[in-house]
């Protein structure tokens, strides 16, 4: 590693035992050939036993010789994998033929834009800061299962040529890419992708919708993840057809400020919406959805309600959080109704327009209890606590708040209690305390 003076690699090509190696540095190689294999006769298999090699900060390497003699010899016949990180000035081919590799990552090679070799035991492959037209090196191949693409230049869209190709990715990230203005230029390019499960979109700025036409999505899907996607509008038409989406994660769209016309999977387990433009929440992403555990909103600065209507959210419910949401002035009264029978935390924070909390009794499955910051909130007398199993309550600078709930003392279960910057509160309700559990109290600054 970083021996500057080193214009040669040593003959390692004749180590029959050798299994990694990696190579760091070294600012005088600028071709690497047959003295790295160790042999000229173009029989000699170089490298027999290596299975993992690794090239690293080689900034000013330029060439890379597929082997000694003919060009059709396979110089790793056992590498398994391959990484070539920063390697800016990188030209020309890749070794001819690597017929065991199962994992190939490129990160920062600038300059290589050849198509890449034949790769017919390819699983995984991680392309960062490269020209797209490496993405051609998967023609050939159906084994990929795993891709991941970030900073990839001149990226428009995924051709549809290569997507017919991976039929068996269960896996695939694309970041930073931020001329992606569309996954597919037409609405069947994606579902060529049938084993697609794990979908994640990130920081793809110009990205508008899935597809140039219609915009559709694999229906195997089981989670999907947009963020900082800050020109999209729209979300695939056919997601309530995706009967195996769990987890729906949504972060930092800003232009997207309805779900009008989305109707969502009716088993989708979790849903996370952070920084989005919505001013209200449909009644159908919440209350049709038979089989959601949790729910996650946050920094959706424009939100303003919740569907108003009374009815019960589903009994799967096992997690509500909401963070800093200022202008929201109204929680789900559903999940004040005696049937939730699985609600186990309930978490508020920074939500200064909320005055109240709806009337009813809270689920006795509710195990946690935080409200936080709540700048505006007057009381939580019309709680009936009775019968629930809280374990935490935590309630911190809400400091208009007057009145805690009443029935405070029948928490037989509560071993955890804090107040803090609350200093309207003059008293605890009648019945004071619980103390059959209570282990630990902090009062501050009320």
């Amino acid at each position: 590693m970083d021996c500057k003076r080193c214009v040669f690699l040593p003959p390692a090509g004749q180590l029959p035992s050798l299994k990694k190696l990696y190579i760091k540095g070294l600012p005088g190689i600028k071709s690497i050939g047959a003295e790295f294999y160790g042999c000229d006769h173009s029989s000699f298999r170089s490298f027999q036993s290596l299975e993992k090699l690794s090239f690293k900060d080689m900034l000013e390497w330029e060439q890379w010789s597929s082997g000694p003699g003919d060009t059709d010899v396979e110089v790793f016949p056992s590498l398994l994998e391959l990484c070539l990180d920063q390697c800016p000035k990188l030209q020309g081919y890749l070794p001819y033929c690597l017929s065991s590799l199962t994992k190939l990552v490129i990160h920062n090679c600038e300059q290589l834009s050849s198509s890449l070799p034949r790769l017919p035991q390819l699983q995984e492959m991680e392309l960062k800061g490269c020209h797209h037209i490496l993405l051609s090196g998967i023609l050939g191949t159906n084994s990929v299962t795993s891709l991941e693409l970030e900073n990839m230049r001149n990226l428009i869209y995924l051709p549809e040529g290569w997507l017919l190709y991976l039929t068996r990715l269960e896996r695939l990230v694309i970041s930073n890419c931020f001329e992606l203005m569309h996954m597919a230029r037409n609405k069947k390019g994606l579902l060529h992708l049938t084993g697609l499960r794990h979908f994640i979109i990130r920081s793809c700025s110009s990205m508008v919708s899935m597809s140039q036409e219609l915009h559709y999505l694999p229906q195997n899907v089981e989670y999907l993840e947009l963020d900082c996607c800050h020109s999209l509008e729209r979300l695939p038409l056919n997601l309530h057809n995706l009967g195996s989406l769990q987890e729906l994660v949504i972060t930092d769209c800003p232009q997207l400020e309805s779900f009008s016309g989305i109707v969502f999977p009716s088993n989708l387990k979790g849903q996370v919406l952070r920084g989005c433009g919505l001013e209200s929440l449909p009644e159908h992403m919440i209350n049709n959805i038979s089989s959601l555990e949790y729910l996650y909103i946050s920094g959706c600065l424009v939100l303003t309600s919740f569907p108003r209507d009374n009815k019960a959210i589903p009994t799967t419910f096992k997690q509500i959080t909401v963070d800093r949401c200022p202008n929201l002035e109204f929680l789900p009264e559903g999940m004040m109704h005696r049937s939730n029978t699985s609600l186990e935390l309930l978490e508020i924070f920074d939500c200064s327009s909320i005055t109240s909390f709806p009337q009813g009794q809270f689920p006795k499955t509710l195990r946690t209890l935080t409200i936080w910051n709540c700048s505006n909130l007057e009381s939580l007398v019309d709680i009936i606590t009775e019968t629930v199993s809280l374990k935490s309550l935590r309630i911190g600078n809400c400091t208009k708040l007057q009145y805690l709930p009443s029935g405070l003392h029948t928490l037989i279960h509560l071993d955890y209690l804090e107040l803090d910057g609350c200093p309207s509160i003059e008293s605890f309700p009648e019945g004071g305390l619980p103390s059959t559990n209570l282990k630990k109290m902090h009062i501050l600054n009320c």
